[in-house]
């Protein structure tokens, strides 16, 4: 079954994302992050940003007290090569913070050709990415357009890119779409069922994966 068929209109096109869709696409990708990544994605950042800026911060400050507060050369001359230091780490840790985000956020400009995308009417309505390495393949970033959901749209790119993958092919999800993977032929696994380079793939996922209950899943497509 065609997805004209299955959603009910010809002017349906699932195809293969040009450059010229860029940022009709990273603009599609922006609405998913908003919907589905953003309280995942910032308690991560949180976790490995957020808190070690608020350390430095504190240890910077303290340091400037010490400073004025501490009278001997000696003294002043050690605090002040501490300060320096955690300085520059704090301005280390904030470069790293800002290009993490540059990268998640501009992700489809540089890597547009890793999706496939459901175009109606010259409007992109649906996309997902589909990462191929080595030795595995992740679906990422599935996202429907709200006004598009229910007619199958986000079924039809999934069959499209298991296809497309090479096996094993994982994605993570959230529990409330578990069933709707399974339907497609995904299955559970564990974080310690991956091969290394999958672990490494999702090892950003780990706190949202171990959390009671889980926030997110990795799921497997199974083949035939």
């Amino acid at each position: 079954m065609n997805l004209s068929e299955v959603a009910g209109l010809t002017e349906f096109a699932l195809r293969p994302a040009r450059r010229r869709d860029r940022w009709r696409l990273q603009s599609l990708v922006w609405q998913f992050m908003h919907e589905e990544a953003s309280p995942h994605l910032w308690k991560t950042l949180a976790r490995q940003f957020i808190r070690p800026l608020l350390w430095f911060s504190l240890g910077l400050l303290l340091q400037l007290y010490l400073l004025f507060a501490v009278s001997l050369p000696v003294g002043q001359g050690i605090l002040i090569i501490l300060f320096n230091l955690t300085l520059v780490l704090w301005i280390g840790v904030i470069l790293s913070f800002l290009r993490v985000l540059l990268l998640m956020y501009s992700e489809v400009l540089r890597q547009w050709s890793n999706y496939c995308v459901i175009e109606h009417q010259n409007r992109l309505i649906a996309c997902s990415g589909l990462r191929i390495t080595a030795s595995y393949s992740v679906i990422y970033n599935l996202f429907v357009h709200p006004q598009w959901r229910g007619q199958y749209l986000g079924s039809q790119l999934v069959q499209t890119l298991t296809q497309k993958a090479r096996p094993p092919l994982y994605l993570a999800c959230k529990p409330q779409r578990l069933n709707f993977y399974t339907r497609l032929g995904f299955q559970r696994v564990n974080y310690e069922q991956l091969p290394l380079p999958a672990q490494q793939y999702f090892q950003l996922f780990q706190p949202q994966l171990k959390s009671k209950p889980p926030l997110l899943y990795i799921m497997k497509y199974k083949v035939g």
